[in-house]
């Protein structure tokens, strides 16, 4: 990973007069159920595929007016942080960010790639982390994005509880889909009773489809309860 890109290598890379310019890819994730992905690329005027998501499926990054500011450290020199400038033209993203509390939190990524080398998947420069803060205006949006660190990390990661689901509806963990016609909208996080993992999977057998549930249940109903903790 570069140390810092600064203005004048800034400007170079958005030139598109060279043979094989350099492009910036970015990817925004945003909360819904199930989740979905902004991903767009600049300077360019049409659609290019770079790398592969986790099933080996390539990926797919539109054309979109933004430009990438200079790459720093923070103030205590350990993460990078990025700051992206987008076209609020079509007011796509204010709309993401309006609903989702401003996508704080958010996964993010920025590339740098050579399009000549498209096909090989390996960015020259990345970054990777959570958005941090943005600001719109009738003409953009601006979007600090900043390496995660591990000391903003929850930890331990997942709950241990008897009782009560810690996945996120819809997600990959729980393995419900959600977006299939017909589907329960909500989950209760619980195992048995009304709206319940069960319940979930009683539906999935009406609509002829595999049961999942509560085979893939987010929690752990053997854990013993501690006196006087727990549920």
């Amino acid at each position: 990973m570069a140390e810092q890109l600064n203005p004048d290598q800034i400007n170079e890379v958005n030139k598109t007069e060279i043979i094989a310019p350099f492009l910036w890819l970015l990817e925004l994730e945003v909360p819904s159920s199930p989740a979905t992905r902004f991903r767009l690329v600049a300077p360019c005027t049409r659609q290019i595929t770079f790398g592969t998501d986790f099933e080996g499926i390539p990926v797919t990054y539109y054309p979109f007016d933004f430009e990438v500011g200079t790459v720093q450290r923070d103030a205590e020199g350990n993460s990078l942080n990025l700051t992206v400038r987008v076209s609020n033209i079509t007011r796509e993203i204010q709309s993401a960010i309006e609903l989702y509390e401003g996508l704080v939190g958010q996964p993010a990524r920025a590339m740098l790639v050579s399009s000549a080398l498209l096909s090989t998947g390996i960015p020259l420069f990345s970054i990777e982390g959570d958005i941090i803060t943005n600001s719109a205006t009738a003409q953009d949006v601006e979007i600090e994005i900043g390496e995660r660190s591990a000391y903003r990390d929850k930890f331990p990661a997942l709950s241990v509880q008897p009782h009560f689901c810690s996945f996120p509806y819809g997600g990959n963990l729980c393995g419900y889909d959600t977006t299939r016609s017909g589907a329960l909208l909500t989950c209760s996080k619980l195992l048995e009773g009304e709206n319940g993992c069960r319940e979930h999977g009683d539906d999935e057998v009406a609509a002829s489809l595999e049961r999942q549930h509560p085979a893939r249940f987010g929690g752990f109903p053997g854990v013993p309860r501690a006196p006087g903790a727990g549920l």
